[in-house]
């Protein structure tokens, strides 16, 4: 499960901000990892995470693609997804989200203690079945992650300190 911290700043970032397209950068060093989340153990098959992969290079490139085991409503907002990246599990750098219907944003922000940063424009989409997140942003730059997770929640919660959890990936360690 993760940390209560970490759902709360997951929570936070989906009550921001702005969005924007941003190009992918060259030449940096890039983390890449991956996971398998089993099916079944969300609500319906459209909140059921069941496979995410992340990207992050050195320029401050973030990605994740969250995929569910069936299709999302995002014209309804059916889930709102929020990311975590850090150095170890328990100290996140960076929290992300969106909830995708329009005119909700994808934004991230860096998390400093308890603290949220200003919010970042990010881009996300939903094509059939997969969340896609991702920015540039130079506050990002020249991170070591070690650790990342994927939540979805119920748009209409997303904002409370305790939103209603419809499935998560738990802490994902990133090997070196």
């Amino acid at each position: 499960m993760m940390h209560r911290r970490t759902k709360q700043a997951l929570a936070l970032t989906l009550a921001a901000g702005a969005v924007a397209a941003l190009p992918a950068g060259a030449s940096a060093k890039t983390w890449k990892a991956g996971t398998t989340d089993p099916t079944g153990d969300g609500p319906v098959p459209g909140r059921d995470i069941t496979d995410v992969k992340f990207r992050y290079k050195s320029n401050g490139s973030v990605l994740f693609v969250v995929t569910t085991a069936g299709p999302i409503d995002g014209t309804n907002a059916d889930a709102a997804v929020g990311v975590s990246l850090g150095a170890t599990c328990s100290k996140p750098l960076l929290s992300g989200g969106g909830v995708f219907s329009q005119p909700d944003p994808t934004v991230f922000f860096t998390i400093k203690g308890k603290k949220l940063g200003k919010n970042r424009k990010g881009e996300g989409e939903i094509t059939n079945n997969v969340y896609t997140l991702q920015t540039k942003q130079s506050a990002f730059k020249n991170w070591k992650p070690g650790c990342f997770a994927v939540v979805l929640l119920d748009p209409a919660t997303a904002d409370s300190a305790t939103p209603t959890v419809f499935d998560e990936t738990g802490e994902i360690k990133i090997k070196k």
